[in-house]
């Protein structure tokens, strides 16, 4: 057997291990479009074609070694015959027999002895290379070839990644770049070329063979929460899987389950299932172990916390883990197995021929994949062909030719060219498969998503009186108010009395439902639809979110605060083994990208983060936004550490920067504080109460007395007149420069002129005489003190301190005030902290934007900040967790109805009504999962280059939507693939960047036209339309009903979908077409 029968399987093993074939049970994500290509990848590995591995092997080596060998025979020859009669005869003698190595000393003894003495060397150098090479046989030459192409993917790829992993921290390529040990940091800077997946929890389908037949773990609907089946993530106390049984199904087994508040017990589904596959044997033996309190278990059901993570994983992971030799084990020490050896050990060894526990390992293995998913996230490279190229040329560089003085003598031998040769060749073949999958996947995430449902929050009081009654009549309407705001409301004068009700659009379902709230959106009221709209929330993965947000918020944002996991290892952040910070960082650096661009020119963005990841955080952020827009760094003093090791941390960190801090105002104030508040409104109490005398002086110094402690940077406040409570501020003196220079005379006694500052006065004489006159200047004792200013408390303006000290706890604290009884999000943010930084760095109608959006604490501060200021500030979320159904919308729509809440009761009603929008996206996971090939034949045409493998696949993607039928385009979407429909409206708007004047449906002629009118007077009209059909005179009449108030048209251009008589159309009118949505992949 040759030496390459040895090494080759082990090569193609380790290609299905790069494909990812060895979850062939899966049907999902990155495992199906790998399924797509499955049998010519496959032909490729295992096949004995002329394009397959081992022919191109073969070839390649023949190939090159056969031209190696004709040119050196050649230079050979040519040179015994220059030397004369002898070497020519001895050089005759070696080619009738190469194996003779007398033959060889005589021909270099000839050589020797004819050749001149300058160039002796070089031709028994040549003659000795190209004798050694005529020893190597084929199979020898394949074996080196395929030991250095494992080694070379080993170096690059791991666990389902590539890019430089832990196998590579001692390879060839340290010592020339840098001095690299291997460690995180330069991990994460390589991994800036990779965009971070965010994995799903669990799996839709998964799919196995066993015993002869095909099993499928499928989840369906419905359960305890019908609406934890209809997104793709589950209710915090819906998150076990309930078994609903298995049948037939066209020629497969399906084994159904449901979201449940309880599991089915393993023991309990196994039996059926192999009674079902048609294993009727007695299982009790194999699923049930012996203990002190009776039988238990052997396989491991999932725990109530087994969607949390620790240390990076999903603690599922490890609940659920059972080893093959530890369940053998165990049942070996079962009496029904005695009969099968003398001893444990024995009976251990016996079993694994097994077919009954061989069946049951194999199905607890693909059941648990169903139940937890991908135990960490993962990447896609961004320029894999480059990448494995670049490694590739350094490979053969420092690795193959890694005698560098050989090298450069030209001493390198006949096989070592030819390997590396053929190394080449090959391995450029394997790196083309390669990056046809790598780019496909990139090109699917990378592609603008599509709104796949778009609804509203909208306060009742908002919404015109007409509509109330069929709003009332709404059971569904009605029972949410009672549950979520605890009001019954039976009739339309409680509806008056409770404006700040909150209508939540998805609550109308039927065709009727639906024409309600198009009716309502379509109401005047409702004109200028998006600046109206206080609010968006959005149910997405954040990248996909911020890439989709693009256009229509491109320098539209004045502040961005996040706060992103801080990779505790317990924060629900996934990671690879021994690669935690720099999967974070890769995380972070595309979605700080991404944010950038939506930054205003004046906009500043703050990061929360603890000592975790602050370092790593501190490269990505200057990178991104550049060092000198750096604008400080602040403490949160949280908490209180009761239980401390060395150092106490109390405290975490907020780092800030601007999109361009030379545009940033030189000071930062703010007119809000609640200190300033409750001074203002103790002033004028007091001057209710005593009016403008000494009994007013006297009640304000004593309350000022008992609570001094508690006004913080305002303490300087002890005085009150009839114009209210103020302090003596030294803002009269110029600081650190020479000022204006004068006399103010000391209480109009121009004899006694006050002391001056020592930098003179920050303004002239007039302005000083001006304030005199008010009475704003307040003196000292006598002429030796400087005088002040009088600063009232409605005048003071606030900085923003570096330090700020708040606790922590009432972030917890208002959610529970909201959700009693239940800790539905742990660690929320205090919405108290946001409250304090947002009146610096925002104003009227301004957008925040938070795209780690968790709990909602920022919609929490936003609405908080516009009751006391009445600026209308506006805010962007989106969060993928399961919390955004079960805390942040909810939470969303409970600060719109009150200010106050107490034990899930409104303590205090809402002054304000408003609109919140939430939509949901379309994910790469979704994308994926609505692939269907194009063309599955095990190879390809001749001459079709690989990078075309994914290209009728591609394709379908770009030709997916039928704008012909607009509002039938539907997709499968979420863990339970159920059928949503596409919002071609809302999605067209985010892509071309159109702000909506309004939306509305329109009816023409029977004809129903989903109308959306832009701010720049543009109207999108899409309706059902055939080529046959013409329905101009219909558009027309439409266009020309959006008129100004003084009769003249709103609308300037159309835009419609598929086909229109462009000759009739009375406006510009342009055509949409499928490809007009395929945004953001580079499909070149």
């Amino acid at each position: 057997m040759s030496a390459s029968n040895d090494v080759f399987p082990l090569f193609q093993q380790f290609l299905r291990e790069m494909f990812q074939f060895d979850h062939h049970e899966l049907d999902f994500g990155l495992f199906k479009v790998l399924r797509l290509k499955r049998s010519f990848i496959e032909q490729f590995i295992d096949g004995d074609g002329e394009q397959d591995l081992r022919r191109i092997v073969s070839r390649e080596l023949a190939a090159i070694r056969s031209a190696d060998d004709a040119d050196e025979r050649q230079w050979l020859a040519n040179r015994c015959d220059y030397l004369g009669p002898r070497p020519r005869k001895a050089w005759a003698a070696v080619l009738e027999n190469l194996q003779d190595k007398a033959m060889w000393d005589t021909l270099r003894q000839a050589i020797s002895q004819a050749e001149e003495e300058h160039t002796l060397q070089n031709t028994l150098d040549r003659l000795d290379r190209w004798l050694q090479a005529q020893q190597y046989s084929a199979g020898h030459l394949e074996a080196q070839l395929y030991n250095y192409l494992l080694n070379f993917f080993e170096l690059y790829y791991q666990n389902g990644d590539f890019g430089y992993n832990s196998r590579a921290a001692n390879a060839f390529k340290v010592p020339y770049e840098a001095d690299y040990d291997g460690a995180d940091t330069l991990f994460h800077y390589r991994h800036k070329d990779c965009y971070y997946i965010k994995t799903a929890n669990s799996f839709p389908e998964v799919r196995l063979d066993v015993l002869g037949k095909k099993l499928v773990f499928r989840i369906q609907p419905g359960g305890d929460d019908e609406t934890a089946a209809q997104n793709n993530n589950k209710d915090a106390g819906i998150k076990l899987y309930r078994f609903e049984g298995i049948s037939a199904l066209g020629g497969e087994h399906v084994a159904r389950f449901s979201l449940s508040r309880t599991g089915t017990p393993k023991a309990e589904i196994y039996p059926q299932i192999l009674n079902a596959l048609g294993l009727e044997s007695d299982l009790h033996p194999y699923l049930w172990q012996k203990d002190k309190e009776g039988d238990k278990p052997i396989f491991k059901d999932l725990g109530k916390d087994h969607d949390k993570t620790e240390g990076g994983q999903v603690k599922g992971i490890n609940q659920l883990r059972l080893a093959a030799e530890a369940y053998r084990d165990t049942l070996a020490k079962h009496e029904a197995f005695k009969p099968l050896g003398r001893n444990a050990e024995e009976r251990a060894k016996a079993l694994e021929q097994d077919p009954t526990a061989n069946a049951l390992l194999q199905i607890d293995k693909a059941l648990n994949r169903f139940y937890v998913g991908q135990d960490a996230d993962y990447f896609i490279h961004k320029d894999l062909h480059g990448f494995l190229s670049r490694e590739k040329d350094r490979f053969i560089k420092n690795v193959i030719f890694s005698n560098l003085d050989a090298l450069l003598d030209l001493r390198a031998d006949a096989a070592t060219r030819v390997i590396a040769r053929a190394f080449n060749a090959v391995a450029s073949r394997i790196i083309e498969f390669l990056d046809a999958t790598e780019t496909f996947q990139k090109n699917l995430f990378t592609l603008k998503k599509k709104v796949i449902d778009t609804h509203w929050l909208i306060s009742l009081g908002k919404i015109p009186s007409g509509y109330w009654p069929r709003l009332l009549a709404h059971e569904g309407l009605r029972a949410y108010w009672l549950r979520e705001f605890k009001q019954a409301v039976s009739t339309l004068e409680q509806m008056q009395a409770l404006p700040t009700l909150v209508v939540d659009t998805s609550l109308f379902v039927t065709a009727e439902d639906k024409a309600l709230i198009d009716a309502i959106l379509s109401d005047p009221a409702f004109d200028h639809l998006d600046e109206q709209t206080d609010g968006l929330l959005i149910h997405s993965e954040n990248w996909q979110a911020l890439n989709l947000l693009q256009e229509k918020f491109r320098e539209r944002i004045q502040c961005i605060y996040i706060d992103p996991p801080y990779n505790t290892g317990g924060d629900g952040f996934l990671y690879k083994d021994s690669f935690r910070h720099s999967s974070w960082a890769a995380m972070m650096a595309d979605r700080l990208a991404l944010a950038k661009p939506l930054l205003g020119s004046h906009g500043v963005l703050f990061a929360s983060i603890d000592d975790k990841e602050r370092l790593s955080l501190d490269l990505l952020l200057p990178e991104t936004f550049g060092e000198q827009n750096r604008l400080g760094e602040l403490i949160w003093h949280n908490v209180t550490d009761n239980n401390p090791t060395r150092v106490a941390i109390e405290h975490e960190y907020i780092e800030c920067y601007a999109k361009s801090s030379v545009l940033l105002p030189s000071e930062w104030k703010s007119s809000l504080s609640d200190v300033k508040a409750a001074l203002i409104r103790v002033g004028k109490e007091l001057l209710d109460k005593f009016g403008d005398t000494q009994q007013l002086r006297v009640a304000y110094k004593e309350w000022y007395r008992e609570n001094k402690q508690f006004l913080g940077a305002m303490e300087g406040y002890k005085f009150i007149d009839g114009d209210g409570i103020y302090c003596g501020s030294r803002s009269v003196h110029n600081p650190g420069k020479e000022g204006y220079r004068y006399d103010v005379p000391f209480k109009g006694d121009s004899t006694r002129p006050c002391k001056q500052p020592l930098m003179g006065y920050r303004f002239p004489w007039e302005t000083m005489k001006r304030l005199l006159d008010e009475g704003r200047i307040l003196f000292g004792e006598d002429e030796s003190k400087l005088v002040e200013l009088k600063v009232y408390a409605h005048e003071y303006e606030d900085k923003l301190s570096s330090v700020i000290a708040l606790d922590g706890r009432s972030g917890a604290n208002d959610l529970r005030a909201m959700f009693p009884g239940e800790q539905r999000f742990k660690n929320p943010k205090a919405s108290a902290l946001l409250e304090t930084i947002f009146p610096f760095v925002t104003g009227r109608g301004d957008y925040i934007l938070d795209f780690f959006a968790g709990s909602g604490t920022t919609a929490q501060g936003v609405l908080a900040l516009n009751r006391k200021d009445l600026q209308n500030r506006r805010f962007i979320l989106t969060e993928m967790g399961s919390y955004f159904d079960s805390v942040l919308k909810p939470r969303v729509a409970k600060v719109m109805h009150a200010a106050k809440w107490n034990d899930g009761r409104a303590d205090a009603l809402a002054d304000w009504q408003g609109i919140v929008k939430v939509q949901r996206f379309e994910q790469y996971e979704d994308v994926v999962n609505n692939l269907e090939t194009a063309w599955d034949e095990a190879a390809m045409p001749p001459g079709v280059p690989l990078r075309y493998l994914f290209r009728p696949e591609e394709n379908r993607v770009r030709q997916s939507l039928n704008l012909a039928q607009p509002f039938s385009n539907v997709l499968r979407a979420g863990k339970q693939g159920e059928d949503c429909a596409v919002d071609l409206l809302e999605t067209w708007a985010l892509l071309q960047g159109y702000w909506v004047r309004s939306r509305k449906v329109l009816w023409q002629d029977g004809k129903r036209y989903a109308a959306l009118e832009t701010e720049c007077g543009c109207l999108v009209l899409l309706r059902d339309i055939t080529l046959e059909e013409d329905d101009s005179a219909a558009v027309n009449a439409i266009a020309q009903s959006y008129a100004n108030a003084d009769g003249s048209p709103r609308i300037q251009r159309l835009e419609l979908n598929h086909w229109a008589d462009l000759r009739r159309i009375a406006l510009p009118c342009t055509l949409l077409m499928p490809t007009d949505f395929d945004r953001g992949a580079d499909w070149s």
